[in-house]
């Protein structure tokens, strides 16, 4: 005699595919307009020669594909188990005689059956357009059944993600949110964290721990990445052993799951906590990173007061289901703050030593100093070099220890670049591990600037930002481009010139000083080496590292005037039919950006056409910072750009006529 409590069930298989095989039609039709049919409209347009080339077949109707394969899982989770969240209806199959375990795996089945068949069909269907023409002969087999594996290890996940979540809350709405909400979460709370400790912890990098690689934890942004990123296995296998765990909890938690939960916003009791306290922590971080950009402790506190209480409130009414809060219930956000207050203040005192932390020397195995985080982390194409050389080390230290000391700034006290000169410095030390620490330093800062120099005008230092390798390596051709919106540069190929550029530019480096280096001068413009490579039967250039052409390049400068390539090297006095200088007193408000002066019309203005003085404002112009003369540069293509004259290097004739 058959079984009641065998494990496939039949009848619920024929009424899971009954009432809800429409899931499993619109996720074929969504999948075949997002690919089969997006690589036929390719290879049948006439213009295809001008589409850019794709990497796997996510580049196909991205959006559309992304759009599909999350939401139809997650939509699926919530549909198959919508029973679960009516009460007519969970008491109704309930007292069918099949166990709860067989309840749940059956409708498991049915789902990823309905989502899967669509996957297989799609890859088959996408194969017969691939073999059809010979548009796509760079696309294998491979690359076919790569994208049927990653779409449905990541349907299978989010399928039984959804599932999961479904689980823990008796609302259908409910599930879809927190489904998405969790589904962010990890990569988000990171982020708010490190964002509120960057907020405390004097030299704490947030960029650094927040860089691009914590989207893999987040499988909507691991997605979202995968039409310009390659696949990679280990984050794919990951997943599948997550679903497999998701699945497991999910039917561990359905077979406990109280029928008398449905329409509850939280099924299991010890859950509310959790949820509220985590609500409650959220928009308390999301409320003070806003109120974070006024540079007011009176705001930022005004901003976990408000957010934490806001979410509090919310996270309440959603369980009770009412607006009337009793007063036990604030009982729970006074414990809440009180410890909020407590973590606070561990942090804000320092007592693990964070904020002054230097390593001993001994303890060094190499540094890395730079003008930021970027370089020492995975998203970087260059990576950080860490410096062993005992002088290099003892300079960084020294000056690090400098830093530690004075602490000139606050890290949320900076608003715009030109106000600070922004450092970090890392150590890669004896036991393995690495210690990174990111500053603001204002310019007119406490620092010695003895320390500061001794590092940036260190070869390791200048090797670094002006990537002094590649003069010593073959370069096929330079280019210098100017600083201004005028088409034109000037462009090298001469093996001799290349080679007295090359040896010019290795001195002028050598020779830069701090102050120059830290100016804010505008340069003249790029000096970019390049060097060609054959491919495909025929020459290609390939841009390599790009210089800055400080104006404190003399050598260099005299070098183009002998060799009469100046004019075509960048812009001269001949070339701007005239400009403008307004007189902006600062008591007339701030300025944050020089064409504000302008486009705005404030102050008094003159205009100049002389190329006496032209040259001069040329010469000295910064591009930013704070200043009262503000410049704009008329082309004689009509073309303008802007800046600001320092008062030391004004000529007199402007200062004259603006009195």
């Amino acid at each position: 005699m058959k079984s009641k409590m065998s494990f496939f069930n039949k009848g619920i298989q024929k009424q899971n595919i009954k009432q809800h095989g429409w899931i499993s039609v619109i996720y074929l039709v969504g999948l075949l307009f997002a690919l089969p049919l997006q690589m036929l409209l390719i290879a049948s347009d006439k213009q295809r020669e001008y589409h850019k080339p794709v990497e796997n077949l996510f580049s196909f109707g991205f959006p559309v594909q992304i759009i599909f394969i999350v939401g139809v899982p997650i939509l699926a989770g919530i549909i198959l188990f919508r029973y679960l969240q009516m009460k007519p209806a969970v008491d109704m199959i309930h007292s069918l005689p099949i166990r709860r375990g067989s309840l749940f795996a059956n409708h498991m089945i049915s789902g990823l059956v309905m989502l899967l068949l669509p996957l297989l069909i799609t890859a088959l269907t996408a194969m017969m357009v691939v073999n059809s023409t010979p548009l796509f002969d760079y696309l294998s087999a491979v690359d076919i059944w790569s994208w049927l594996g990653v779409v449905s290890v990541m349907t299978v996940f989010l399928f039984s993600f959804s599932v999961f979540v479904g689980m823990m809350t008796g609302m259908s709405v409910a599930q879809g949110i927190l489904t998405f909400i969790l589904l962010v979460l990890p990569p988000a709370l990171f982020f708010l964290v490190t964002e509120n400790l960057s907020m405390f912890l004097y030299g704490f990098s947030q960029r650094y721990y927040s860089s691009e690689m914590i989207t893999s934890w987040s499988p909507i942004m691991w997605l979202a990445e995968l039409e310009y990123k390659e696949l990679a296995a280990r984050e794919v296998i990951i997943y599948l052993v997550l679903a497999v765990l998701v699945i497991f909890i999910g039917w561990a938690l359905y077979r406990f799951r109280s029928v008398e939960t449905a329409s509850q916003a939280i099924t299991f009791p010890a859950l509310r906590p959790i949820f509220k306290y985590g609500v409650a922590f959220c928009t308390m971080l999301v409320s003070a990173s806003y109120f974070q950009i006024y540079d007011s402790t009176g705001w930022l506190i005004f901003g976990y007061v408000a957010g934490s209480l806001i979410g509090y409130t919310v996270a309440e009414i959603i369980l009770q289901k009412t607006w009337r809060i009793r007063g036990r219930a604030w009982l729970g956000y006074g414990v809440f703050a009180v410890f909020i207050v407590f973590i606070g203040i561990i942090i804000k005192t320092d007592i693990a030593g964070y904020e002054t932390r230097v390593p001993a020397v001994d303890q060094i195995e190499g540094v890395y100093f730079g003008p930021d985080t970027y370089a020492l982390t995975q998203d970087s194409e260059t990576k950080a070099e860490f410096v062993n050389k005992q002088a290099y080390v003892e300079k960084v230290r020294a000056l690090h220890e400098e830093i530690v000391a004075e602490q000139p700034e606050t890290i949320q006290n900076v608003r715009y670049p030109y106000q600070f000169n922004e450092i970090a410095i890392a150590y890669e030390l004896e036991n393995g591990s690495r210690l990174v620490r990111e500053y603001r330093l204002p310019h007119e800062s406490t620092i010695n600037d003895n320390k500061l120099a001794s590092v940036l005008e260190s070869e390791p230092y200048k090797k670094m930002m002006y990537e002094l390798d590649a003069l010593t390596k073959p370069v096929d051709k330079i280019v210098f481009t100017p600083h201004a919106p005028i088409p034109k540069s000037l462009t090298i190929t001469d093996e001799e010139e290349i080679k007295e550029i090359k040896s010019i530019l290795q001195y002028e480096i050598a020779s830069l000083k701090m102050e120059e280096m830290k100016s804010h001068r505008a340069d003249w413009g790029q000096i970019i080496l390049e060097t060609d490579d054959i491919e495909m039967e025929r020459k290609e250039y390939r841009e390599g590292p790009s210089i800055p052409w400080h104006k404190s390049f003399q050598e260099l400068e005299k070098w183009l005037k002998d060799k009469n390539y100046l004019d075509q090297a960048r812009v001269v006095p001949d070339e701007i039919a005239h400009i403008e200088v307004r007189y902006v007193s600062k008591t007339n408000g701030r300025v944050d950006f020089p064409d504000q002066v302008f486009w705005e019309d404030m102050g008094k203005s003159v205009k100049f056409e002389d190329t006496k003085i032209i040259e001069k404002a040329l010469n000295h112009y910064q591009e930013f910072g704070e200043g009262e003369y503000y410049v704009k540069f008329v082309t004689n293509n009509r073309a303008e750009f802007y800046g600001i004259l320092p008062v030391n290097n004004i000529p007199e004739e402007i200062i004259d006529k603006l009195e």
